[in-house]
């Protein structure tokens, strides 16, 4: 980011406009970040949206990001307890909580430790 810092101030510019679509995986990066940190992941050099994301209103993009943040992992595995997936998603939350230092209590912190810790395993 430091080039496009140093771009803008060359130009003076007050506000620019830029198509997010950085990815991790399939994932769309800016809503994994939105949901572990509160902010895009270009948020970290002090940017922010402007008109929210997905066409959706910045105020209403900001308030699914704290609710989605706001999630108890063990409501999480309560509610997809009928589910398919609930094997694997009680085993992710269960490896990830052995190797994590901190408690990881909501989705927020799950997927703040999942983008900072790099680790691999089978399901």
């Amino acid at each position: 980011m430091d080039l496009g810092d140093r771009i803008c101030t060359n130009l003076r510019t007050q506000k620019i406009t830029v198509e997010d679509v950085s990815k991790k995986r399939s994932m769309d990066l800016r809503l994994l970040y939105g949901v572990a940190y509160g902010h895009s992941w270009f948020g970290k050099w002090g940017y922010k949206f402007c008109r929210g994301s997905f066409g959706v209103a910045e105020y209403n993009y900001n308030k699914v990001i704290e609710i989605l943040s706001s999630l108890e992992l063990d409501q999480i595995i309560q509610d997809f307890s009928n589910a398919d997936q609930c094997r694997d998603i009680k085993q992710i939350i269960r490896h990830c909580r052995n190797m994590s230092e901190t408690q990881l209590v909501t989705i927020k912190d799950l997927l703040r430790f999942m983008l900072t810790v790099k680790f691999n395993f089978v399901l």
